[in-house]
């Protein structure tokens, strides 16, 4: 997973654009002693991307087995805190390879259930001999597995850490998010409702910059959950 969460860099680089993207409705102003969207968020200096509390599968176990391990880790990459996982797929693990199918898979975390659907793809078959036999003795098969994540899980905690993070200690912006965030809570890969935001002075107002929250989720053979804050018009959040 790429870590999109943006830094406090990124962020103070509104105060710059303010003029324009105000034009766009991105940004706007909550003066001075006015009402402020969401809740503080704590600011820390330092963020490390979350792992599962399992252990990784040897070197040459079953590529299911690997498979369910990265479906963990794109679970707690999404939720942003580690916490016990336990994946499971409804396929018969003695044939996976030998037929294409697509099945389903689920990751419990945080007292809620990812989900996830499966596919493999037969990519060939070849019978097989062993030295010296001239026979076939067995059935060899390439195939493609994949997952995508159709539900991750969405954390209040997650969100926050990783909009509180600020390596710069010389910003004084202040962030927030949305009270409404649950504590957790199973939500499709995309735009969720919820919003965190960016206060920083511009001449004698506070200006506001808003940003959406996002789980994306990447088809591959290693499934990838992140979450990302995207710009959004702060007027429609529901704070």
């Amino acid at each position: 997973m790429t870590f999109s969460a943006l830094r406090a860099s990124e962020r103070r680089s509104w105060a710059f654009a303010a003029a324009i993207i105000l034009a766009a409705g991105m940004v706007a102003s909550c003066g001075d002693g006015g009402k402020k969207p969401g809740v503080r968020v704590p600011v820390a200096d330092g963020y490390t991307v979350p792992k599962p509390l399992t252990s990784a599968p040897p070197v040459g176990a079953p590529r299911l087995d690997q498979l369910m391990h990265h479906m963990e880790k794109a679970t707690v990459r999404a939720g942003g805190v580690a916490a016990p996982t336990k994946a499971r797929c409804e396929t018969d693990k003695n044939r996976i390879g030998t037929r294409s199918e697509t099945f389903a898979c689920t990751v419990s975390y945080r007292g809620k259930t990812a989900e996830f659907r499966a596919s493999v793809s037969v990519l060939s078959e070849r019978l097989t001999s062993k030295p010296g036999e001239n026979f076939p003795s067995g059935t060899e098969y390439k195939y493609r597995l994949t997952a995508v994540p159709t539900k991750l899980v969405l954390t209040r905690e997650g969100v926050h850490r990783q909009w509180g993070y600020h390596p710069s200690g010389d910003d004084d912006n202040e962030y927030r998010c949305d009270a409404q965030i649950p504590e957790a809570a199973v939500v499709p890969p995309g735009p969720t409702p919820y919003r965190c935001y960016d206060l920083y002075r511009l001449g004698f107002k506070t200006r506001v910059a808003a940003y959406r929250v996002v789980l994306s989720a990447e088809d591959g053979e290693q499934p990838d959950g992140s979450l990302s804050f995207k710009p959004a018009d702060p007027q429609s959040s529901p704070q």
